[in-house]
């Protein structure tokens, strides 16, 4: 939390009004100290904040994102597990309604809305009997359903980190999109 506090009282960041902490893998974190540490960030950056207007550092409020990290396969249950602390997140975010891309349930739900609990985030699941998401993709047209992605435009193409398709990213790509949307209007 220091470190995002020190980053937004930065005066090269002053003009920045939408933040995203971030991790990869969520399992093994303290899902309620995040939630926690953001609150405070938000009562302190947030509209109506104490550390915005009246000649602090900041003079525009900052709209705070959470997210969730992405399922680890054969691992997503139990105390500290990704569904665990997604669901920590997940219901902070519904309770005092704040924004949340929830990479934990975009890994885990087939494109059908079936959830796999088993599964990583590259779609593989032992319970659906391959990869969801590559068979979706494999039977769904490119330009139209989905889209390949690429490091930049007309960059070379990537699938992201642990990914060996396209939807997954595409997913958390259009998440953060929607989310960005909103915060627009």
């Amino acid at each position: 939390m220091n470190e995002c506090r020190d980053w937004l009282e930065d005066p090269e960041n002053a003009n920045v009004n939408v933040f995203m902490w971030s991790w990869c893998d969520i399992g093994g974190h303290d899902a309620s100290d995040y939630c926690a540490s953001m609150q405070t960030l938000i009562n302190e950056y947030g509209a109506g904040g104490t550390k915005v207007g009246s000649g602090r550092a900041r003079a525009n409020p900052v709209n705070f994102v959470f997210m969730t990290g992405h399922a680890n396969r054969n691992n997503n249950v139990g105390e500290g597990c990704p569904k665990n602390q997604a669901a920590i997140i997940n219901e902070f975010c519904r309770t005092n309604g704040y924004y949340c891309i929830d990479y934990y349930s975009i890994d885990t739900t087939a494109m059908d809305g079936t959830y796999y609990e088993d599964t990583g985030d590259n779609g593989d699941s032992e319970s659906y009997g391959g990869n969801f998401y590559e068979d979706w993709q494999d039977s769904h047209t490119e330009g139209v359903h989905w889209y390949r992605n690429r490091s930049s435009p007309g960059g070379g193409e990537t699938h992201g980190q642990h990914n060996t398709q396209h939807i997954t990213a595409n997913r958390k790509a259009f998440a953060f999109w929607w989310v960005m949307a909103e915060l627009a209007q």
